[in-house]
């Protein structure tokens, strides 16, 4: 019989059928994390222009729509497990990042965050707008 280690399993493709956890010591290895804290993936990115709402780059966000008033709402392609998720949202009206922004989520005008989308909003206009969920 032979036994391969978790080390051995960074160079073999799996099959559809395996699991494994994101705090294994191999994956830890593949994306070099140390220590014992787990890891937690972002579930949904985006980098779009708050001007035009033309998506940039993205992950797992199948829209950004204009609500008016600096307001967006940030729609998933997969919902996320629940509604509890973290929220990481910035954003610059230029390419040099000048201008100071204040950013807000949700309460200001009362739109609570779904599994499958969420409300920013800033208090001027942005041209670059960042935002980054944790599930």
């Amino acid at each position: 019989m032979t036994v391969i280690t978790d080390t051995d399993i960074q160079s073999v493709a799996l099959a559809s059928s395996v699991t494994m956890s994101a705090n294994q010591s191999c994956v830890k290895t593949a994306i070099n994390a140390s220590g014992s804290a787990p890891i937690y993936a972002c579930r949904a990115w985006v980098n779009c222009n708050g001007v035009s709402e033309s998506i940039r780059g993205s992950g797992n966000v199948s829209s950004v729509t204009d609500e008016g008033s600096n307001a967006y709402t940030i729609t998933f392609t997969t919902a996320m497990p629940n509604a509890n998720y973290c929220v990481s949202f910035s954003g610059n009206s230029n390419a040099s990042g000048g201008g100071a922004h204040s950013y807000y989520l949700n309460a200001p005008f009362g739109v609570a965050p779904t599994t499958t989308a969420i409300r920013v909003k800033s208090n001027s206009g942005l041209t670059y707008i960042f935002v980054a969920i944790f599930a």
